[in-house]
């Protein structure tokens, strides 16, 4: 199951057949559900979108955060954006179909205020490149940026062994940059406070990629579609005639490694901007890889870790980005022994509170632990309710003050906690 809290006491869940379910928490019921196209497979992601404010036709109210995406591993790979109504119904906005058949998920956009809350970034189905697509854009128009996930260029030519050199892309993160409350009607300054796009790589990389390229745009500050394609820059991406073949350019990126295993769950928010205008900032990472149970059990336990806090620092004042990334921590999650999940230690899932001082790992030992991202190595909880691997977790909107964070795992059980509440503004127990 993947969950993600919507609007006030509703839940999304989704499954193994495919169907997804809007839950009204206060009465533990479902109150509607829906399931798009008859090749969706099994639910693979849901999350939010934007960070609770929404478009209203021109203007922008704060109705709460009631839009999400859905991404499944069906034929198709279909992911599909809805908006969820107070009694719980659903209305579709877009679908894309990515073709990816990987287990590589979709991400929205998380932090940046107002610039980054209709981005998406999908898979595709060469398995090695994401696209970032701008869900108020027409769908069968070109992406905003394809990129290759370990920041490869050149024309794409999957069967070659330089083009795989890392693997598939096997995690996706967007974060936007910006501490700016700009309102919808204003033009967002793309120069300096772009996306930073965060790639997971099945070597057990972790490539960052600046999305801004200074004086180029990203896109424009409001692209419309009223039935013709919306005419964009598109810097990352051109178009071969000769060979009828897209062109991979490489915007500004660094990388590090977290060893040789797959990454397979990362999750990135901001970490410090400068002042207005300012072209000087961070984000923050956190990334969770498989594990080989053996391998592990051969090194000192400090050295048994399957997440690494990297991270990433970016400087726009030149022409060209300057990115450097560094691992801040490591640490040690899932346990080795007959109680790990497929006889290999292993995260399925990473993600930050809404205001990043806390994380939480969803580890293939079926456990859910959180993280102070300032506290050290040792979680600050370690929960226990689910009997397999932990594949999905969603802190809710107000959970500085509520708490509320939900899990769902294979097991197909979904669990509600409180961990943590009232500390918005204070410093955290390790206790």
């Amino acid at each position: 199951a993947a969950v993600v809290g919507l609007w006030g006491s509703l839940m999304a869940s989704s499954h193994a057949n495919g169907c997804a379910l809007i839950w009204d928490l206060g009465t533990r019921r479902v109150v509607s559900q829906f399931a798009d196209g008859v090749s969706r497979g099994p639910g693979l992601a849901m999350r939010r979108m934007g960070d609770g404010c929404v478009d209203n036709g021109n203007s922008q109210s704060s109705v709460g955060c009631h839009r999400f995406f859905y991404h499944s591993r069906g034929k198709e790979g279909l992911v599909s954006v809805h908006d969820t109504q107070p009694d719980g119904s659903i209305d579709a906005v877009v679908h894309y179909k990515t073709r990816c058949r990987t287990f590589c998920a979709a991400s929205s956009c998380s932090s940046g205020g107002s610039e980054g809350r209709h981005l998406l970034v999908l898979p595709t189905r060469d398995e090695c490149t994401a696209a970032v697509v701008d869900i108020r854009v027409d769908p069968t128009s070109q992406p905003v940026f394809v990129i290759h996930g370990a920041a490869l260029a050149g024309a794409a030519s999957g069967a070659s062994e330089e083009w795989r050199k890392h693997g598939m892309l096997t995690s996706l993160s967007l974060c936007g940059t910006s501490s700016s409350t700009t309102s919808y009607s204003e033009t967002i300054d793309w120069s300096s406070s772009g996306p930073i796009l965060a790639c997971g790589m099945e070597s057990g990389s972790v490539f960052f990629h600046d999305l801004t390229m200074p004086g180029r745009a990203v896109m424009d500050s409001q692209p419309e579609f009223d039935g013709k394609i919306a005419q964009r820059h598109r810097p990352t991406m051109g178009w071969d005639d000769d060979n009828n073949s897209f062109s991979y350019l490489s915007p500004p990126h660094c990388s590090v490694s977290l060893g040789k295993d797959p990454v397979l769950a990362l999750d990135v928010a901001p970490s410090s901007v400068g002042e207005e205008g300012d072209c000087r900032g961070a984000v923050i990472a956190v990334g969770g890889c498989a594990g080989d149970q053996d391998d592990l059990a051969t090194k000192l336990l400090e050295e048994q870790n399957t997440v690494g806090v990297i991270k990433a620092t970016f400087d726009r004042s030149q022409h060209d980005s300057a990115l450097k990334a560094r691992i801040r921590s490591r640490l040690q999650t899932c346990s080795i022994g007959e109680n790990t999940a497929r006889g290999k230690p292993g995260v399925g899932i990473c993600r930050f509170r809404p205001d990043g001082r806390m994380f939480a790992v969803g580890g293939w030992d079926k456990r859910l632990r959180v993280f102070s991202r300032a506290a050290g190595t040792a979680p600050l909880a370690l929960m226990r309710a689910h009997i397999d691997s932990v594949t999905a977790i969603d802190w809710a909107p107000d959970c500085a003050t509520s708490g509320i964070i939900a899990s769902g795992s294979e097991d197909g059980q979904i669990a509600i906690w409180r961990a943590f509440p009232h500390t918005g503004r204070q410093e955290y127990s390790t206790r």
